[in-house]
Order: C-alpha cells, then structure tokens, then sequence
C-alpha cells in the first residue's frame, strides 16, 4: 500500500536530551498528549509491527528501552535515515540508518527492542494510505494500445451493432448461456420464468383487490412478501466464446 505525507516535520530543531516524544511531537507540530513514547505507541490506532516502512515518507518509529519503560520513538527520513534524541546535547543525532540507530544504543549498554510504525502521533495523523489510481491504457486515435486504429474500428462497429438491435437479433448462444436461479438454466429460460411471475403476481394482486374482506394494507403486505418470494439474486455465469466474424 502506498502513503502520503499528511504532514512533513522539520528535523532540525532543537531537543532535549531523552525527550524523544516531545522532540518528534516538535518536528511534527502536533499537541502533546501522551507522557511518553511508550504510552503514545500503546494508544496509537495505526500500529504496524512490521517494517515495510511507507517510501519516500517522513514516518514515526517506536522502540522499547530496557533502561526505561517510557520507550524511545524516533523520525525516519524518506532517505532511510534516522533523527533520534540520542545524544546529551540540544542536536538531535542524524543516523545513517535504524541498524546504526540500534548499534549506537547497544554500545552504550542500552537495548533498544523495536516495536513498529505508526500513520499517527500522539492521536493526530501524519501520514495516510494514497487513494488509488488506475493507469489508462488509452492512446491517440483508439481506446486499447494492443489494437490497430482498423481493428478498433471493427470492435466498435459490431458493438454498436448489437446496442442497436432488437432483441430478436441477439445471438441464440448468448440466450443459452448458464445462469444459476433455483437450479441451473439458460437466459432464455429465465426470461420465461420472471414473465410467468410478474403475470402471477399481477394476477393475484387483482384477485385481491376484488376480496372485500381484505384492507389496503393487507393487500400491500401480500404483494411485499410476493416480491420478496420472486426476487433472488442471480449468479451469472457466462461461457466466453471466441466471436467468429459475420459476413
């Protein structure tokens, strides 16, 4: 799945040591809400454990510390890169990578245990899934690349054919295709059939109609549960067969 930037941080600011939250709460702008990145991680709705990490986004990533259970969050950089309060200075540490991230604690006796990313901070969204987009395969001169401008011009005229045919004129094997409603039988049976209910149907709503001893609204009733009985979804299931040239 694809992300976009929601909201872009600005890295560079000042920081201090150990408020990790606080400092990529900063960058991003957003309102604190949350007294550590532990809490802010466990709160968040958008956890993914994994780290197929969105590219080319600014993401939030959170880490367990075994040296504290408030937890450690960091900003990854779309280039991979990782801006961490790691140091005891104003300047957030700029690290070429998680895996150098993690070494660095390490080496100062500190385990960092990764927990995942998040679309949100502290609650307020700062990236989110892309609406797809589809890719059109139309060109100059026709509507599908893989045919010639004569062969879409073939396609176009026997469609249109069709659209403007009466119904007689509808090949007998697209009538005899399978269709699955009450038992398996072709569209020509179908028809047939929703003819023969329609004309029940019609038939017993005027029977009804003459009963005097029936009110307006039972007459209604009657004929919801008539269509309810006549009315079932149909499976459709068209053989394809290849279409062989008319003279």
């Amino acid at each position: 799945m694809s992300y976009r930037q929601l909201i872009t941080p600005n890295p560079d600011i000042w920081c201090r040591p150990g408020w990790c939250l606080e400092y990529v709460n900063n960058a991003f702008g957003v309102k604190e809400v949350h007294g550590s990145a532990t809490a802010a991680w466990d709160a968040s709705t958008t956890q993914h454990r994994d780290r197929n990490f969105p590219p080319g986004q600014w993401v939030p990533v959170w880490y367990g510390l075994d040296t504290t259970p408030l937890g450690h969050v960091v900003l990854l950089a779309p280039d991979q890169s990782v801006y961490s309060t790691s140091d005891l200075t104003n300047t957030p540490h700029h690290h070429p990578d998680l895996t150098d991230l993690e070494a660095y604690y390490a080496y100062y006796g500190m385990t960092l245990t990764y927990r995942g990313w998040t679309e949100d901070v502290e609650g307020t969204p700062v990236l989110a899934p892309a609406p797809l987009t589809t890719q059109s395969t139309t060109k100059a001169g026709g509507f599908l690349m893989a045919l010639t401008d004569e062969q879409q011009q073939l396609v176009y005229d026997r469609l249109k054919k069709y659209v403007d045919s009466p119904i007689s004129a509808v090949p007998e094997k697209v009538m005899e295709s399978r269709v699955v409603h009450g038992g398996t039988h072709s569209f020509r049976t179908e028809l047939v059939k929703t003819r023969q209910q329609v004309i029940a149907l019609t038939s017993a709503v005027a029977a009804m109609s003459r009963n005097p001893g029936l009110t307006a609204d039972q007459i209604t009733e009657a004929v919801k549960a008539g269509l309810a009985e006549a009315v079932v979804d149909v499976d459709v299931n068209v053989i394809a067969r290849e279409i062989q040239p008319h003279g």
